[in-house]
């Protein structure tokens, strides 16, 4: 289990460092108690989620950028085929991200 990913995802917010890749190796800097190793397990799915859903938002967001430049020249050339195609492309891209972000 990936530690480092439960605590820059769902503890963010508060200070703390890791040594190692084990719950012993946690370092509690915050005020707050520190959480168990019981409730970080147990957060480590939702954390790993998160952490996915981050790292497909940026993907999308190139694709939609390579989208974006490739619009020019259908534009240029009054393609509007092309265009609806890369327009209804860029909107499944749309769509996704936002039930990712949801």
């Amino acid at each position: 289990m990936d530690f480092h990913v439960v605590l820059l995802e769902l503890h963010n917010d508060k200070q703390w460092s890791m040594s190692g890749d084990t719950y012993e190796g946690l370092t509690w800097l915050d005020e707050s108690p520190k959480p168990t190793e019981e409730l970080l397990r147990s957060q480590y799915s939702e954390a790993l989620q998160i952490s996915l859903n981050k790292k497909r938002v940026t993907e999308i967001k190139k694709q939609l950028e390579e989208i974006d430049l490739k619009t020019i020249r259908p534009l240029r050339d009054n393609e509007m085929d092309r265009l609806a195609e890369l327009e209804g492309q860029a909107n499944t891209l749309r769509q996704e991200m936002r039930a990712l972000l949801a």
